[in-house]
């Protein structure tokens, strides 16, 4: 196929367009893929299961040194190591805890129902993206 001059800046705005198109639905991709924020996403799970023993007072933080009140907190891990590795959520002590399908570690929240999967998958997913804080 043999192009005229007039057809170039056709083709040229097309491709244009098209690659426009693609940046945009990247963006609405990334956007629905988005990490979870700790202070939105992760602290209010940990609120509601896991301060209760955890924190300062209390017999998860008075036995380990677990303290899941704060990033800080949760990022200092315990007496037994850390309780996060970022990137790693299936190597993160935290997760291995909650993941009752998981054998090997204690269940927690102690003496309470498990985590909904869509809690702990965010909690991964937080952990998968970095572990970062917000």
């Amino acid at each position: 196929m043999r192009l005229r001059f007039g057809q170039i800046p056709t083709i040229a705005m097309a491709a244009a367009a098209a690659f426009a198109s693609l940046i945009g639905a990247g963006a609405t991709v990334a956007a629905a893929t988005a990490a979870p924020s700790f202070k939105q996403d992760v602290l209010p799970i940990l609120n509601q299961h896991c301060i209760q023993c955890h924190s300062e007072g209390h017999i998860g933080f008075q036995s380990i040194g677990l303290d899941l009140t704060t990033f800080q907190g949760v990022m200092n891990g315990s007496q037994h190591g850390r309780a996060v590795i970022p990137m790693r959520p299936q190597m993160s002590p935290l997760v291995k805890v909650l993941d009752w399908s998981k054998g090997t570690y204690p269940h927690m929240p102690a003496n309470q129902h498990q985590l909904d999967k869509k809690e702990v998958d965010t909690i991964s997913a937080w952990i998968a993206a970095g572990a970062k804080d917000d």
